[in-house]
């Protein structure tokens, strides 16, 4: 999932377009869900990785929440 998000933001950022945009609102919504199941499941060193991951896709300030 790390690897993706990077390959989408380098994409986005060399073509300066916004086409990845519903990819990485995807994917850091799809973060946000594994972190809080990996929390609930016990694992939260696991779940930060997630919540990270998900907090690089949100914080682009040209993804809507």
């Amino acid at each position: 999932m790390d690897n993706n998000l990077t390959s989408l933001l380098i994409e986005s950022y060399t073509k300066n377009d916004m086409k990845e945009k519903k990819q990485i609102a995807y994917l850091a919504a799809l973060a946000h869900e594994s972190g809080d199941a990996m929390a609930k499941a016990g694992s939260p060193k696991l779940a930060l990785a997630y919540y990270r991951i998900a907090a690089v896709g949100y914080w682009r300030d040209d993804i809507d929440i």
